[in-house]
């Protein structure tokens, strides 16, 4: 999700995990360099979040794509970075969000590009 202030620009990002995650990490007993999710009880997890505002929980460097950004460079910042949806913005502004659906929507509405020569 999203952070704007006032004027629409984008000043921070809150992921679903971090608002709805029941896990934590735990390093791993038998191998100290891996670790192990553990979940944590729901009601410790609710009455943390109920003291939480969304400037403690955003993360303030955000990446984001323009509407010029091309659709292989998005792609590449999902499988690569692990970031989804991103931030549209222009001007500074959020005007819009892509996310993995948005990236397959489009390819599939899209005619294969070359393939027809094959």
């Amino acid at each position: 999700l999203p952070v704007v202030d006032d004027g629409a620009r984008v000043v921070g990002l809150i992921g679903v995990k971090d608002l709805l995650g029941v896990t934590q990490r735990v390093v791993h007993p038998k191998a100290p360099d891996r670790y192990l999710s553990q979940y944590m009880d729901l009601g410790v997890k609710r009455q943390a979040i109920d003291r939480l505002r969304v400037g403690d929980m955003m993360i303030r460097q955000v990446l984001f794509v323009s509407e010029d950004t091309a659709v292989e460079e998005v792609v590449a910042l999902f499988v690569n970075r692990g970031l989804h949806p991103l931030p549209v913005v222009v001007d500074g502004r959020l005007v819009g969000i892509v996310g993995r659906a948005d990236v397959l929507r489009f390819l599939l509405e899209e005619p294969a590009m070359g393939l027809e020569e094959r």
